[in-house]
């Protein structure tokens, strides 16, 4: 499915500041070290992120938020972990604004 048909609008290089239409809550890796695509993360020639360090997967998850497709969400992202973590990231403010709605319904608090 394309970012289009998924977000409702064309995005850029085929991104998504949507959340996925569907999405398992669990399907995102929780422990190791993730390596993202040259096409996600190009800025440093070390693109490996370990998930037991706090940094680092905080930046991972800012950099498949702003940067990923939707399905490079369902596979680097767990959604109890990016509820978690959520109010910690930095994200440009069309991703923040086009998840918070999704995440106050996934934590059941009326935005």
């Amino acid at each position: 499915m394309s970012a289009q048909a998924e977000s409702g609008r064309p995005t850029s290089r085929g991104r998504s500041s949507q959340p996925p239409a569907s999405w398992d809550a669990h399907t995102g890796p929780v422990v190791g070290v993730i390596e993202l695509p040259l096409r996600l993360y190009w800025s440093d020639a070390q693109n490996r992120f370990d998930l037991a360090d706090e940094a680092d997967r905080r930046l991972l998850y800012q950099i498949v938020l702003a940067e990923g497709t939707a399905p490079d969400i369902r596979t680097y992202l767990h959604v109890p972990t990016l509820l978690a973590i959520w109010d910690t990231l930095w994200l440009p403010a069309p991703v923040h604004q086009a998840w918070d709605r999704w995440v106050a319904a996934q934590r059941h608090v009326a935005v």
